[in-house]
């Protein structure tokens, strides 16, 4: 249903170009396609460093973290995390915008509001909290004090990232495999669009993209795609700073960003080597498939999110730094196939960094944060994530962002 615009180059082409000088983002338009471009610093200013405001962790059973897989900010200022190995049990638990402990919505179990540690959770645009449950077969929708709003039943058997995305009509849409999977290709991941109460609207199918080579390391560039809460599609390749959003009776945008390439520090592109072969080693020998290489230049895009402000985060990739040479695993894998070579070392780690943009394709600014950090939810001006101290000991910690 939704087709990649195809930029074509005509003759009577209009183009309008404005720019600010502070944010350094120039528009051009080519019929219904617009290509914001930037360059240098953003709205923000200079690049920021997330600074810590709140470290919530051990104060109590309820802030005592085991695995906290998904942290969201609502549409109040909430934050609702969902910690799989809670103390007891799978625990869906909502902290105020200062940090302190509200209330613990529903519990483990099969029952009306009862989840399994296998969920997934969203913010609704209207305040809700959403939560897929793939092994109850349902999705329910809780009210912002921690009621039951509505539920219906969904079955499927697709475990993975950005399982739930709720739209700005009360509908959802539902991450999904449209086809089979086939052994050394990407899976068939799409979405169902449904209403509220579990109206099955459209399926979403991944869109074409170009042809790449097989992925065999994190570093391989790949076609990013995914939907939006507002229901256009967003497409990308991993290794150009380019993304393109697009959707139904919509104007098509182009984000576009001159950046510098990212090369490999020495001696680091020779370990990462040294884990990819370690690694394949521990599959066995019966492995079919190209073995990994990893490239001379790293991509662009890590990962990319949105918030409830109407902004899109890039994770970039970074130039590493060095650190102390430490083991890549903390044991050996149970594993046969394991080789007696020594295990890996790992001496050097990337930065954590965000670039920021509008939805309109305004550059924001970037942000960095804490290595070892995962950042997990923004909101206004706080960013929330994880952190583990010297002893291995989880913490939720809220961030100040840029408040301009």
């Amino acid at each position: 249903m939704h087709r990649i615009a195809l930029l074509c180059l005509l003759a009577s082409l209009v183009t309008s170009t404005a720019q600010n000088a502070t944010a350094q983002t120039t528009r051009t338009t080519h019929g219904d396609t617009t290509i914001a471009r930037s360059t240098g610093n953003g709205l923000w200013g200079a690049p920021f460093t997330a600074k810590e405001a709140l470290r919530i962790g051990g104060e109590s059973d309820k802030t005592t973290w085991g695995v906290v897989r998904e942290a969201v900010a609502l549409k109040d200022g909430t934050l609702a995390a969902f910690d799989m190995k809670g103390l007891e049990g799978p625990a869906l638990r909502i902290l105020s915008p200062e940090g302190k402990y509200l209330r613990t919505i529903g519990r483990q179990g099969a029952g009306p509001g009862e989840y399994t540690d296998q969920s997934w959770i969203a913010a609704g645009p209207d305040g809700s909290l959403w939560l897929r449950d793939p092994r109850n077969a349902r999705v329910t929708i809780f009210n912002a004090d921690g009621t039951v709003q509505r539920s219906f039943v969904f079955a499927s058997g697709y475990y993975g990232q950005k399982m739930i995305i709720p739209d700005p009509a009360g509908g959802v849409y539902l991450a999904i495999l449209t086809g089979r999977i086939v052994p050394q290709q990407d899976w068939p991941i799409g979405f169902v669009k449904m209403s509220g109460t579990g109206t099955v609207l459209d399926t979403v199918r991944k869109p074409a993209g170009p042809t790449l080579p097989e992925r065999s390391t994190l570093w391989d560039p790949t076609f990013h795609w995914t939907i939006m809460p507002d229901g256009r599609m967003l497409t990308t390749r991993t290794d150009q700073p380019r993304i393109m959003i697009h959707g139904p009776g919509s104007r098509t945008l182009i984000i576009e960003r001159t950046v510098a390439v990212v090369r490999f520090e020495p001696g680091e592109r020779k370990e990462r080597q040294a884990f990819e072969d370690y690694n394949l080693a521990t599959l066995g020998p019966n492995v079919s498939g190209p073995k990994p290489v990893v490239p001379a230049t790293k991509p662009y895009a890590r990962e990319i999110t949105f918030d409830l402000n109407g902004r899109l985060w890039v994770q970039r990739f970074t130039p590493a730094e060095r650190i102390p040479p430490r083991p890549a695993f903390s044991k050996p894998p149970d594993n046969p196939n394991v080789p007696s070579k020594p295990i890996p070392t790992v001496s050097f780690r990337e930065p954590i960094v965000y670039d920021a943009f509008r939805t309109d394709g305004t550059y924001l600014g970037e942000v960095a944060f804490p290595a070892g950090a995962r950042v997990m939810a923004f909101s206004g001006d706080k960013a929330w994530g994880m952190v583990t101290n010297d002893d291995g000991e989880p913490f939720l910690v809220q961030w100040k962002l840029p408040s301009k």
